[in-house]
């Protein structure tokens, strides 16, 4: 038997109801989902650096070809080294905002580089915009980092620590995690006050624009990672 029309228009209005209330709930799913992409790029326009822009940016690769460091402008140069180079180190002078690569004792490149927002004096606690000083080693590296490549440096160092340690800043036991570690060449305690997870990495060198960390353009970023890995020692002048 057919069903009854008045039971089949109930039925048709009754579906007709659960479909507008279902597409009510899902534009508002929608509605918070965008709300939620909004709020998202606005907490990172605020809080992550910029990226790099490479039509702007100076760079040893841009402005300086291969040769003989004689040929090149005494600022900026890179040499490829030798193939029988022992060991490679960084030395990084805050001031003049540049990075050197040195071959055995040889320099064979040096790099424009950014700092910390607050680049003046020694890193001393988590968040005060400082680069630190010192000497380190590349004791991390991210190969997937959302500035092309990221070298975590070993700070806090034991003298890092000992100075936080005797004025009351960390405990016994964090200054002695973080001794160990540096004796071990492994990667030191990065969550004290002291902060940590700072390194050398891309993203551009046009200012200084980094929570502490080192940072140059994308292309000297891969001249260096034909060089440095874990262990390379990084000397952090002011």
């Amino acid at each position: 038997m057919p069903p009854d029309s008045d039971n089949s228009d109930k039925i048709t209005v009754g579906k007709e109801v659960q479909s507008m209330e279902a597409g009510t709930v899902q534009e508002k799913k929608v509605s918070l989902a965008e709300e939620s992409v909004i709020t998202e790029q606005k907490e990172r326009e605020i809080t992550e650096e910029p990226k790099e822009q490479t039509n702007t940016e100076t760079t040893v690769t841009d402005t300086v070809k291969e040769g003989t460091e004689e040929d090149q402008p005494q600022d900026l140069f890179f040499n490829e080294p030798k193939e029988s180079i022992g060991t490679f180190r960084i030395e990084i002078f805050k001031a003049e905002r540049r990075l050197e690569l040195y071959a055995d004792d040889d320099i064979t490149g040096r790099f424009p580089v950014a700092l910390g927002f607050n680049p003046v004096g020694h890193k001393e606690k988590e968040g005060d915009g400082k680069t630190p000083e010192g000497e380190y080693y590349i004791c991390y590296i991210n190969r997937d980092s959302p500035y092309h490549i990221f070298y975590g440096l070993s700070y806090p160092n034991i003298e890092d620590a000992k100075r936080a340690y005797d004025s009351n800043f960390i405990t016994e036991r964090e200054f002695k995690s973080i001794e160990n570690a540096i004796n071990r060449k492994e990667i030191p305690n990065w969550y004290t006050i002291l902060g940590g997870e700072v390194g050398i990495h891309g993203g551009g060198a046009s200012r200084d624009w980094t929570l502490g960390c080192i940072a140059l353009s994308n292309g000297d970023i891969d001249i260096l990672d034909r060089y440095i890995g874990i262990g390379t020692k990084v000397f952090i002048r002011p």
